[in-house]
């Protein structure tokens, strides 16, 4: 199948046979567990020095022991405010769907998705039509971002992911808007890993219609990609200088939205 991404592209529901999701037999991994006074005074002299010598060296080591142990602690900080949220933590902190360049029924379709999932009696077929609403909703979002930012219409932007040929163990991404091409070179490395994203959709779409799938697999599938998709629909995106750029909301910008609308809630009661 080709990595290119068709518009429309639509899977007949009716054709699929839950019956060829057949769970198969798993290979189990055994880990296997393989004395004069004058003397005696310069002595405890001595031995005073030694010990504040011992206990500055010790004190120097804590330290640099401390320094690490915080250095950590921010590394990991930081760390966490740099991941991405979703859509619905996005919204909380104040972010808009005009903002975000995404729709409302496209914000509903997303909900609805997750609750489809969420539930404990979903079935598998409603587990395989709702990762092919996923890469349905995800190619919409992310064509009606790009329309949005560059103000063309979104049936003139088209998504391309492939192998580089040129470089060994890359891909190449490719946006075109209305003949415009933008690649990897002309585009942010977040916009260009959201597009490999939807390519891996796809490509697990392609298996599950194939039956290449186990049961047990499916929620974990759905679950996973539709937190991706929301993770994009989260995210800014525009088109500046001849370039395409996607900012992910992250959990640093949530955590500073949220102290500014506190600050904001005190100011007024005052």
């Amino acid at each position: 199948m080709s990595n290119s991404f068709k518009d429309g592209l639509k899977v007949d529901r009716s054709q699929l046979d839950i019956m060829q999701f057949k769970p198969k037999e798993k290979t189990l991994d055994v880990m296997k567990l393989r004395t004069n006074q004058p003397k005696k005074e310069i002595h405890k002299i001595a031995k005073s020095k030694t010990k504040r010598r011992v206990s500055s060296k010790r004190l120097k080591k804590l330290g640099l022991i401390i320094l690490a142990t915080g250095a950590a602690f921010g590394g990991i900080s930081h760390w966490q405010n740099s991941q991405a949220v979703t859509l619905e933590e996005a919204k909380e902190a104040g972010k808009t769907l005009e903002q975000l360049k995404i729709t409302p029924e496209q914000e509903q379709k997303l909900e609805q998705i997750e609750q489809i999932i969420d539930r404990e009696s979903v079935t598998d077929y409603e587990l395989i039509v709702s990762l092919q609403d996923i890469e349905e909703l995800n190619m919409d979002m992310q064509k009606t971002k790009i329309a949005k930012a560059t103000g063309k219409d979104k049936e003139s932007v088209s998504l391309f992911t492939g192998i580089d040929t040129t470089e060994e163990g890359k891909t190449k991404e490719v946006i075109t808007v209305d003949g415009i091409k933008y690649e990897n070179y002309n585009m942010s490395k977040e916009i260009s890993e959201s597009i490999k994203d939807l390519g891996n959709i796809q490509s697990e779409n392609y298996k599950v219609e194939n039956g290449d799938v186990k049961r047990e697999e499916l929620k974990g599938k759905a679950k996973r990609y539709l937190d991706k998709t929301s993770k994009m629909a989260a995210s800014e995106l525009e088109e500046k200088n001849g370039k395409i750029e996607m900012k992910p909301t992250t959990k640093g910008e949530v955590k500073k939205l949220k102290e500014e609308q506190q600050k904001q809630q005190e100011d007024f009661e005052r």
